[in-house]
């Protein structure tokens, strides 16, 4: 496992978010705490209602579409 690509995240289904934190490690370091980490080009959020990842397909759309010439 490459700890380098790695990051952990913690999934609430309550709509509270979770303060808790933990120190995870493996021989080859600690994994570090992402809010927001991606998988396979999803972004997943804490609530897992994908708002983060729907905002950047809506902010890349509308890039792609400004650059469009008609």
């Amino acid at each position: 496992m490459n700890t380098s690509k790695c990051n952990y995240t913690i999934f609430s289904g309550n709509g509270s978010r979770n303060e808790t934190r933990f120190e995870l490690y493996t021989n080859q370091g600690r994994i570090p705490y992402a809010p927001n980490p991606v998988f396979l080009g999803i972004t997943f959020d804490e609530f897992l209602i994908f708002r983060v990842y729907t905002e950047g397909l809506s902010i890349r759309a509308r890039k792609r579409l400004n650059n469009q010439n008609f």
